[in-house]
């Protein structure tokens, strides 16, 4: 009895993506980035700027957006050397909020196959040309940049956070 609800348990927990990641070597949170209503076809950027030093393994993203409409926003990652990924278009996704939404190579769909409200662990809209991984090897010093651009008039507050493994013998 016990290992068959053990068994369940895990099952459950790696299915869902709620078996966590981590712990991680580096996490940085960035400023909440508020997108203003009537702002149709406008970007918005916010930065991270690591001050600390490793070659990067494992890039993951996590969102918070508690108000706004997703649909109308695309997210993207920019690294210090100008690599950049989508992590979701303007046109994909849903009307919806983001609960510890966690952007990660690893997890087993993409953005684009979730519903609102978005919580666990998804791949970038598109795994096949959209990878984390790009940032791989990569110095983690230096300034991030996250984009957002609004297609449409909606508002949004979105906090965001970068949570790194790295090799620190760099």
């Amino acid at each position: 009895m016990i290992k068959t609800t053990f068994k369940a348990f895990f099952i459950l927990l790696t299915a869902t993506g709620l078996w966590a990641q981590g712990p991680y070597d580096h996490t940085y949170t960035g400023s909440t980035l508020t997108v203003p209503d009537n702002q149709q076809s406008t970007v918005f950027t916010a930065d991270i700027n690591v001050t600390d030093s490793g070659t990067l393994e494992d890039l993951d993203v996590k969102f918070n957006m508690d108000s706004g409409n997703s649909d109308y926003l695309g997210y993207a990652i920019i690294s210090p050397y100008g690599t950049a990924v989508l992590l979701k278009g303007a046109t994909h996704g849903g009307n919806g909020a983001y609960y510890e939404t966690i952007f990660d190579d690893e997890a087993s769909q993409p953005i684009s196959n979730g519903s609102a409200p978005y919580t666990g662990r998804f791949t970038p809209y598109d795994p096949t040309i959209n990878k984390l991984s790009d940032f791989d090897g990569q110095s983690i010093t230096g300034t991030w940049k996250l984009v957002i651009y609004n297609r449409g008039n909606s508002s949004a507050s979105i906090d965001w956070q970068l949570m790194m493994d790295t090799n620190n013998d760099t």
